[in-house]
This record gives structure tokens, sequence and C-alpha cells, in this order.
């Protein structure tokens, strides 16, 4: 009964706060981003980046853009023996991260026109990260650019006409990034 009540008071908000409707064709988004980090089957600590973002909306319904970010990251010197596996932390290291995204908008597919406040889509991005380690043996990450793609779901909540917060959660995956990542962060647009 009442997760009955919860739903139809987020649905009446969501309504009361849609009525107006506000154009806005670009969005430029800075997000803190955390993506797994896996060397084979060892899970090592997550790449953290912050990121910047723009997205042109094409219609109501679908928006483009890209985005460039710099992270952190942890390397790792990788020790193999005949029976086992160990990694011994050697320093942090640095991330650039770019590519192109894609976002599906919701609301505007089920209400037929955009909603002032808030803001449900999904994501896709498809990119490279390129992980600065030393280029020596059995360091863990190795040193190169890899393929990278996210798919996410997200949500915005804007506070005023321009800006807003957001947050996005879904799966990641290149050579050393398999499974949950999570993004937030700060939309503005105009």
């Amino acid at each position: 009964m009442k997760q009955a009540i919860v739903v139809i008071l987020f649905c009446a908000c969501i309504n009361s706060f849609s009525q107006d409707t506000i154009s806005f064709s670009h969005k430029v988004s800075c997000a803190f981003t955390n993506m797994q980090f896996q060397d084979g089957a060892v899970r090592l600590n997550d790449i953290m980046s912050l990121e910047l973002g723009y997205n042109r909306s094409i219609s109501d319904v679908v928006s483009f853009g890209g985005y460039v970010g710099f992270g952190i990251f942890d390397e790792w010197y990788k020790e193999e023996d005949y029976s086992s596996l160990s990694f011994e932390f050697i320093q942090y290291r640095y991330s650039a991260h770019y590519g192109l995204n894609c976002k599906l908008h919701i609301l505007p597919i089920q209400y037929g026109y955009v909603p002032t406040r808030f803001d449900l889509y999904i994501s896709g991005n498809l990119g490279a990260i390129s992980l600065l380690s030393i280029s020596e043996e059995n360091i863990s990450p190795e040193r190169g650019t890899y393929f990278k793609y996210l798919i996410m779901g997200g949500g915005s909540y804007y506070f005023s006409k321009k800006v807003g917060l957001f947050v996005e959660a879904g799966y990641g995956r290149s050579k050393y990034i398999n499974g949950f990542c999570g993004k937030y962060g700060l939309n503005i647009r105009f």
C-alpha cells in the first residue's frame, strides 16, 4: 500500500512539474565518473575521472554529443607464480577519456511534450580510454588506447530553468573495464 502511494505521488509530481514546456537544444555537463577496473578475473580499484560533455537535441526524443575527460587510476606490478597471481601497488597514473554520446529521452515519448523539471533517458557512449601507465612488462594496466562503450540509464532534475543535477548508472566495457559504471554531476542547458 505504501509503495502504491509513493508511485502515485511521484507521478503527480512529474505531471505537475511538466505542465510548462521549455525548449532548450544545448546541454553542457560536468560529471564525476567511476568505472570498475579489472585485470582478468581480478578486480582492482576503480578508475575515477572528471568529464566535460556536450549534447545537442536533434528532436524532443534524441540528442547527440561528445565528451572528454581526465582520470586517475592505480598502476600495479603483476607477479605471476606457477600457482598464484599477486598485485603490488606502484603509483597513481592518469588516463584520458573521449568519445561520442547519444541519448534517448523517455518522458517526451510518454507525455508528448518536453517536461520542464525532469528528464529520464537511456544513454550510449562509444569512445576510447588512453591509459598512461609506464611501458614495462608485468605492469597492469598496459599502456595504450582502448575502445570503450557504456550503456546507462539516467535522470536529471532541474532546480532552475537552466541548471540541474543528474545521475546515471549502467554497464561499461573495455579491455580493463567490465561492469558497473556510475556518473553524476551538473547540467546546464541553453
